[in-house]
């Protein structure tokens, strides 16, 4: 009976900070789903800045691209985040499908600190190279359910 009741609270005690963490992290899927280039355009690189969050998951990664992420924790301001990334070679461009679809996974975090993100992806054609510059408004952050990232 002892054994039984050790087993069965080690078994709680080993769920409960699961639990509790899963329901203190709400987290969001980050969309660019109108980035227009012109013709003859590919992307090069892109920076996502979010303010206020943090990147949990990046669910596709392109072949061939160098992807840095600096995830601040919350723990002193500014709690920015970036996430930098360049095509290493030009066969390895991105079409702006790649945006289309929950492109990184964030989490939400500082509370009195209002969520903000901007994406800024470089378009390139042939050797010239533009800024493309989406804001918050131009992203679609929807909540997701944690098992899926």
């Amino acid at each position: 009976m002892k054994l039984f009741l050790s087993c069965t609270l080690v078994m709680i005690l080993s769920v409960f900070p699961i639990c509790v963490r899963a329901e203190a992290e709400s987290l969001w899927a980050v969309s660019a789903k109108h980035v227009v280039l012109q013709p003859g355009e590919r992307i090069s690189g892109f920076t996502l800045k979010l303010k206020a969050g943090t990147i949990k998951s990046i669910p596709r990664i392109p072949s061939m691209w160098r992807i840095s992420v600096y995830n601040f924790q919350h723990k002193d301001p500014p709690w920015s985040t970036t996430m930098d990334a360049q095509a290493v070679v030009g066969v390895a461009y991105l079409e702006p499908a790649f945006f289309a679809r929950d492109f990184v996974c964030v989490r939400k975090g500082a509370a009195d600190i209002p969520f903000d993100a901007e994406l800024k992806i470089v378009a390139s054609k042939a050797e010239k190279t533009r800024l493309v510059i989406i804001p918050l408004k131009g992203l679609e952050v929807k909540e997701i359910a944690q098992e899926r990232m």
